[in-house]
């Protein structure tokens, strides 16, 4: 087998059981915290809060991945950490007794594995993978991770439903639940850091990055053509997470399907099997008419989606709106790929993205926070949970404006380190 070959392999292997993880732990999050007795608010916060604490820690990043010299070694590292974080909160839910401050705490460890591994994780794939392949093979790639998800969720949402139900909803029974569900998630992620190590580094690694000052990226994203598609990306950010966080908190409170986790289970794969179905479209648009386009489309899709959440109760409905969230989600993230793989030039790839996750999360987190006062002051009911979806429809809707001056990059190519023929790809 080729050196290419061998690492789409094993990069699509590490994606799925990292993606199994997600399934398993990250979606089931707000869950959690619904077990151990928090707010509704709070529920939707646990999952963009930590977010952007640990942003401000990715900074970082630049810096160690010179000191390691390594580019892999940075990303598995952080996957490890992952899994550790991941270990507190299974020693509490088996012994029934887990803080709330411990679950943004092991949250903020964990997201900081996340979200510190990803711009040395792009430049790493930048360097490997040949730009002519980069299209296809991540369609194909996130249509495996999305599977993956879509595994983690439905057994973590059967099996702690099942202990619930065995148990007269014993509390201790479903913190337990939840308990072993990490284990597992735990386990994934190690295999998804082992499976990094396998994957090629070119060597000697070139680590000659030049260090992006923050007055150059705003002035970047403010004055460059394709630079703006940071703005456009942080204000869509703002606008989604409005409504994203509260969707768990509304159909397991509002909806009434706390008792019924198989169902809110299928909701959440229902949105990972639309970004299944809607990748290969999405792969071949962005293929033959540039992420900008993709971009385009997916975004004026995403603007209505939020307020159907509340048309019906019906799980069909719930479950055909879910499939349409996901599958435009899915390709809206597939043409921002594809734009920061296209756009940003290789020596600086990786300290733009280290600033960018942190403007990137600050929104998530300001949206977040947007949301969760709306919620908090108007009161956690079905009549405020339609203006958040609502006022998140118009907050996409506006952040529009902002891709008018966003421009296709036509002028970065770049061929990776490792050059090999064509090949049929793996999964």
């Amino acid at each position: 087998m080729s050196q290419l070959r061998h690492n789409l392999k094993h990069s699509a292997i590490d994606g799925t059981a990292y993606s199994v993880m997600v399934g398993l732990a990250e979606n089931q999050f707000p869950a959690f915290v619904l077990a151990i007795g928090a707010t509704q608010v709070t529920s939707g916060l646990v999952a963009t809060v930590p977010i952007c604490l640990c942003a401000i820690l990715q900074l970082l990043t630049p810096w160690g991945v010179r000191k390691l010299g390594s580019y892999r070694l940075w990303t598995a590292g952080n996957a490890y950490l992952q899994a550790a974080a991941l270990v507190p909160l299974i020693v509490c839910a088996w012994l029934g007794r887990v803080p709330i401050w411990l679950v943004f705490a092991a949250g903020t460890v964990y997201w900081f594995g996340s979200v510190s591994g990803g711009p040395a994780w792009t430049t790493w794939k930048c360097l490997i993978f040949p730009e002519r392949l980069r299209a296809k093979y991540f369609a194909r790639r996130s249509r495996w991770c999305n599977a993956g998800v879509l595994l983690g969720l439905l057994l973590g949402g059967l099996f702690i439903e099942q202990i619930q139900a065995a148990n007269n909803e014993s509390s201790l029974a479903v913190l337990r639940a939840f308990a072993v569900v990490f284990s597992i998630a735990c386990i994934a992620r190690i295999v998804s850091g082992t499976e990094m190590l396998r994957i090629s580094e070119p060597r000697p690694l070139d680590m000659n990055e030049r260090d992006v000052s923050w007055r150059e990226f705003g002035s970047k994203a403010l004055h460059s053509f394709d630079g703006r598609f940071i703005l456009f990306a942080g204000a869509t950010a703002i606008a989604a997470q409005i409504a994203q966080p509260f969707f768990n908190p509304y159909v397991l409170k509002q909806v009434g399907l706390e008792s019924a986790r198989h169902l809110h289970a299928a909701l959440l794969a229902a949105a990972f099997a639309g970004r299944m179905a809607a990748l290969p479209l999405a792969g071949r648009i962005a293929h033959r008419h540039g992420a900008l386009r993709l971009a385009w489309l997916s975004a004026i899709a995403l603007v209505p989606l939020a307020p159907l959440w509340t048309l019906s109760d019906h799980i069909g409905v719930l479950f055909a709106v879910q499939v349409l969230v996901g599958g435009m989600w899915g390709a809206f993230e597939l043409a921002s790929l594809l734009m920061f793989f296209d756009a940003l030039h290789p020596r600086e790839r990786t300290s733009i993205l280290t600033k960018w996750n942190l403007v990137n999360y600050a929104c998530m987190t300001g949206g977040s926070l947007i949301g969760g006062q709306l919620l908090a002051a108007l009161g956690e009911n079905r009549r405020t949970y339609l203006i958040v979806f609502a006022f998140s429809s118009v907050a996409r809707f506006l952040a529009l404006g902002l891709l008018l001056r966003a421009r296709q990059p036509d002028d970065i190519r770049e061929e990776p380190t490792l050059t090999q023929r064509d090949a049929a790809l793996p999964p």
